[in-house]
């Protein structure tokens, strides 16, 4: 056998041994594992390429160049990639995990008192100060307010029918021709009126205001009585029966905690 070929194959068994021996440590520089690595793979090509000759002329094969070549060729490919990825590795194979890796803190571990406020870690991106058992304030009126409310809507309900009297006289004098008590009442249902706009106007609001005294567009008449053509205030006592129920409304908002009004309560 050629001297040439026991000594590429006697040094490919010891360098590539040496090699992969060498690759997993991580004290060995790198050029001397890349340069062992380098030299047994050519070793390595060079024996596929004699062996391959020598197959051939045993079998008294007549080998092509060209076939040669090209089995030279992909043998050379395959070696030199897995010598290429065993070098690039650096001797650590991949991990394939998608798992973050978790930090590892050194000392005991902080611990954070839940009834307390302070500086928040400089890594932690917030404001500067936190509260722990925060809670956020009760939704809605509180329970002493309430028990404003059902006061307050009380006295809007006495006013309420204070001036819905007024306006029922007002309208029974009116339809039985009486106009001189008729134009009494229609007076004094106009006082309670304005009484109750000031009621409103203290201790609600005075866009509960508006909505008590303005007339609104669209609303029915209160009642079919008040189309007789003899009645000239047929339409005055339809709008303060109108304004009763207006009012009748915002009362019901204030007790039940939906309107908003004066708290704490003006100074009487």
């Amino acid at each position: 056998m050629d001297p040439t070929a026991i000594a590429t194959f006697l040094f490919g068994s010891v360098a590539l041994p040496i090699f992969f021996w060498l690759r997993p440590s991580t004290n060995v520089r790198g050029w001397v594992r890349n340069t062992v690595g380098v030299a047994g793979g050519a070793a390595l090509l060079y024996l596929v390429a004699l062996f391959t000759l020598i197959g051939a002329c045993s079998m008294k094969w007549n080998v092509p160049h060209p076939v040669f070549l090209a089995i030279f060729a992909f043998a050379g490919l395959g070696i030199a990639q897995l010598a290429w990825m065993h070098v690039k590795g650096g001797g650590v194979p991949p991990t394939t995990s998608s798992a973050t890796p978790t930090p590892v803190l050194a000392g005991p571990a902080p611990s954070i008192s839940q009834s307390t406020t302070g500086a928040q870690s400089p890594t932690v991106v917030g404001p500067a100060n936190i509260t722990y058992n925060y809670a956020p304030p009760p939704f809605g009126p509180s329970p002493e307010e309430m028990k404003y409310r059902g006061r307050l809507a009380d006295e809007i309900s006495a006013s309420r029918k204070s001036l819905d009297r007024s306006r029922n006289r007002w309208y029974t004098f009116s339809v039985e021709g009486n106009r001189p008590e008729a134009e009494k009442n229609w007076k004094e249902a106009e006082t309670r009126m304005h009484q109750s706009a000031a009621l409103l106007r203290t201790k609600v609001s005075a866009t509960a205001e508006t909505e008590f005294l303005q007339i609104q567009a669209g609303e029915p008449l209160a009642h079919p009585n008040l189309l007789r053509p003899h009645l000239p205030d047929g339409a005055a006592i339809s709008e303060m029966w109108n304004r009763v129920t207006r009012l009748q409304k915002i009362e019901q908002r204030v007790r039940n905690g939906t309107e908003p009004i004066v708290h704490p309560p003006p100074s009487p």
